[in-house]
């Protein structure tokens, strides 16, 4: 599968056939560790809510959306992945 993009996020699909979900938050997009720990806990939580996931995928944030609220990052991580 090709990878897959948004405002906020840019997903990629492993060749490997696990079902591991990892988020990788870079330095560049939120400086402290607080707020790349809230876009990882947020993240987890809407994908939570999105279900099973048939594949793995690694999920790389564009910006900063520690101050977006769970739905919101919900349904736009639904849009993408329900391609």
């Amino acid at each position: 599968m090709f990878p897959r993009s948004s405002k906020n996020f840019l997903i990629k699909f492993p060749k490997s056939k696990t079902r591991n979900v990892t988020i990788v938050v870079k330095k560049a997009i939120a400086k402290n560790a607080v707020d790349r720990n809230r876009i990882k806990r947020i993240t987890r939580e809407a994908l939570k809510k999105i279900g099973d996931l048939e594949t793995g995928i690694v999920l790389i944030p564009k910006n900063n959306i520690a101050k977006l609220k769970t739905q919101e990052v919900y349904e736009e991580l639904r849009k993408i992945i329900k391609k």
